[in-house]
């Protein structure tokens, strides 16, 4: 993937939606794997039996969104370790909000 950024053969943003449909659809395959088509396809339609839980993975995609485009604009600004040092702190914060509402 790295290669196909850097040749310039496609974007930053086209890397993230390859990389976010594949992540995707391999979870529905372990889930299918582990716990059986029905599982899987509950996994792959985003269905859930408590609308809380929605609204958290909701928030948490949100937060993770957040987190990785943060880290992808700071690598066009400043060196590796600040934006190492970014990464961290928004996962921390997105860890910590997860945390507060699942309370």
């Amino acid at each position: 993937a790295k290669q196909l950024y850097a040749d310039s053969a496609v974007s930053q943003m086209t890397l993230f939606t390859i990389r976010g449909v594949a992540v995707f659809l391999l979870n529905g395959l372990l889930v299918a794997a582990h716990s059986g088509c029905t599982a899987s396809q509950r996994v792959l339609t985003l269905q859930v039996d408590d609308a809380s839980k929605a609204r958290k993975a909701v928030w948490r995609g949100f937060a993770s969104t957040a987190g990785v485009t943060m880290i992808h604009l700071s690598f066009q600004m400043i060196n590796l370790s600040d934006a190492i040092a970014l990464s961290m702190a928004s996962e921390v914060k997105r860890r910590l909000a997860s945390t507060q509402r699942d309370h």
